[in-house]
């Protein structure tokens, strides 16, 4: 009996719904365990998010500012260094965001490693099919991306890299991209409860296989090309070709989030 007692308050049932399994999805607790889930995911997803766009967002000023340092004159080399500036504050902010609540996230799975499976099929088959177009969505804005760049430097018969114009729209489209695979990855991560369960049962969020997360793994794709492009371009002077890694990158983060959600 006392058993049965203590199953009831961790449940937060009574002892009919507990013997007789009476328990009804309207349930004042199971609604508030959903909402505090839901409020939590969609924190995260959003924050992870936000620290991958400012990142690229970064790097489409810079992009656009090596562009128009050719010109030479007082304030485009000004706008430079103004938009060098902002970069390295635009990523100490990202970083931030990641770290903080990375952090933030761990602690409220280490608080809560179980929950119902309050989603219903339909629920989770309508995000499917909103995943799947988003992800189509996301590879299209990049192939439009490279293609007007391309055509651009074919039709005006010049190097792309006098057209600031023509880059900093590339790299914004790439930003764009790139924000579509993290933020819809980690909400379709955020349906499958079961994964989240099993990734939990242990109560050990510090191992490397419970952080698998999309927006974990998108954040360090997303580092690593900024790191190989800040080298490129401070070291060898290859701000282009450099800004290559970042549609490549936009693709692995495609691909992360195809082969990590269907992994759980």
């Amino acid at each position: 009996m006392d058993k049965l007692l203590i199953l009831c308050d961790i449940f937060s049932l009574n002892m009919d719904e507990l013997v007789k399994g009476n328990i009804s999805l309207d349930n004042d607790s199971f609604k508030e365990d959903k909402a505090l889930y839901e409020n939590a995911q969609n924190k995260f997803s959003k924050m992870i998010t936000l620290g991958v766009f400012l990142i690229l967002l970064g790097v489409t000023i810079m992009s656009m500012s090596d562009g128009l340092i050719n010109g030479g004159n007082f304030f485009i080399n000004t706008f430079s260094s103004i938009s060098t500036i902002l970069f390295f504050i635009l990523v100490t902010i990202a970083v931030f965001i990641f770290v903080y609540f990375g952090i933030n996230h761990a602690h409220f799975v280490e608080e809560h490693p179980y929950f119902d499976d309050f989603y219903t099929k339909e629920e989770k088959s309508a995000y499917n099919r909103l995943f799947a177009g988003m992800m189509a969505v996301g590879v299209g804005i990049i192939l439009v991306a490279v293609t007007i760049l391309v055509g651009v430097e074919e039709i005006l018969k010049t190097d792309v890299d006098d057209i600031p114009a023509a880059i900093g729209l590339f790299m914004f489209m790439i930003t764009i991209a790139v924000s579509i695979f993290t933020y819809f990855g980690m909400q379709k991560a955020k349906y499958d409860i079961n994964g989240y369960n099993k990734e939990n049962k242990h109560h050990d969020i510090y191992s490397p296989e419970k952080n698998s997360l999309i927006g974990k793994v998108s954040g360090v794709i997303m580092l690593i090309a900024t790191f190989i492009y800040l080298s490129l371009g401070f070291i060898w002077n290859l701000w282009h070709p450099g800004w290559v890694v970042f549609p490549l990158s936009g693709v692995l983060c495609a691909i992360a989030t195809i082969i990590i959600g269907d992994d759980k």
